[in-house]
């Protein structure tokens, strides 16, 4: 016969009173999308923050938030689509408070050209934030009941794809 082990996080159900003890993280999740009957797929690499009280407790909290990714669910044109959590990518550990412009990552490289620094830098209307997404040659793997809900409330199909 198995064992279980059951682990409470004692902190969390006791109150506030011992989050100071406790680290962010920035965790990369690799999340696969899969439509049953299209042979492409789509990869999202998410990134989170995650709370832990050290380094192995951020594992194992990225693990779990990575297994709440999976499911399955139909899209409207009646096709299993079919989410599973890869891995995890990396995570780093934030070192600072979580406030106005505090570092949370960064990376380091040396005996990097001019040109290829010019490269690196983005003009305002190239930012992510600026620019409109590009529609995308994609999967569709929206849930049949949120596109059935969207096209309810007015949105057209063009407008979906």
């Amino acid at each position: 016969m198995g064992t279980m082990v059951v682990v409470v996080d004692i902190a969390e159900e006791e109150g506030d009173n011992k989050m100071e003890n406790k680290t962010w993280y920035l965790a990369d999740l690799i999340v696969s999308i899969n439509v049953e009957n299209d042979s492409g797929n789509v990869v999202h690499i998410n990134t989170l923050l995650v709370h832990a009280y050290s380094d192995d407790d951020a594992y194992q909290k990225t693990l779990k938030l990575g297994k709440e990714e999976e499911m399955e669910y139909e899209n409207p044109e009646g096709n299993k689509v079919i989410i599973k959590f890869e891995g995890i990518g990396d995570i780093y550990e934030i070192m600072g408070d979580l406030e106005h412009g505090t570092e949370i990552i960064y990376e380091e490289k040396t005996n990097i050209s001019k040109e290829k620094i010019s490269e690196w830098v983005r003009k305002k209307d190239e930012l992510s934030i600026f620019s409109s997404p590009e529609k995308k040659d994609t999967l569709n793997y929206i849930p049949k009941e949120i596109y059935d809900a969207m096209i309810k409330d007015g949105f057209t199909e063009e407008e979906l794809k």
